[in-house]
């Protein structure tokens, strides 16, 4: 899942279709299956062919209610996910082979957590952050059946947070 960091226009050169999703959340735990997101699942070879790989190049976020509980918050993922999430609430994206939700129930927790910021415990009108847009450069490789998704690193209480993420795909030629 962790392909290493690079400019995207060095991916399958720069030949990819991007794409963006947004959710309105409380970000779940990564060391669960019910996440919230943006989630992304890679089903495109779910039903026939070679399908795509996607690789995530950002994800931004802001803080709209304060948390009681201080975390991190950042990607998780993983491989397996061979039909799509269950107990889904489905997002909009322009025709991607990868599809977006704003939080679904997946069958294997992430097996990673990569953190990319903080949230904070302070009123949002007193504690305020900047420069919550995380350039990932395709570091998060989404292939075949595998999901990507939008966690927190402990349960982020009576918080929500608006939470963007980018992505670009591949196809599996």
């Amino acid at each position: 899942m962790l392909a290493g960091f690079r400019d995207y226009t060095q991916i399958g050169g720069g030949k990819g279709n991007i794409f963006c999703a947004y959710a309105s959340v409380t970000p779940a735990i990564y060391t669960g299956t019910t996440l919230t997101g943006p989630l992304l699942w890679n089903g495109s070879a779910v039903s026939g062919g070679r399908g795509v790989t996607a690789y995530l190049l950002a994800t931004s976020f802001g803080l709209t209610v304060a948390t009681t509980v201080p975390a991190a918050i950042g990607i998780t993922g993983a491989s397996g996910q061979v039909a799509a999430p269950t107990s889904i609430t489905a997002i909009g994206a322009v025709a991607p082979q990868c599809t977006a939700y704003a939080a679904g129930t997946v069958v294997n927790a992430g097996t990673f957590f990569l953190p990319i910021g903080h949230v904070q415990t302070g009123a949002i009108t007193v504690a305020t952050d900047d420069d919550n847009l995380v350039p990932l450069g395709g570091l998060v490789e989404v292939g075949v059946q595998g999901y990507a998704a939008v966690a927190a690193g402990a349960t982020l209480t009576g918080s929500t947070i608006e939470v963007g993420l980018v992505w670009i795909e591949f196809p599996n030629d």
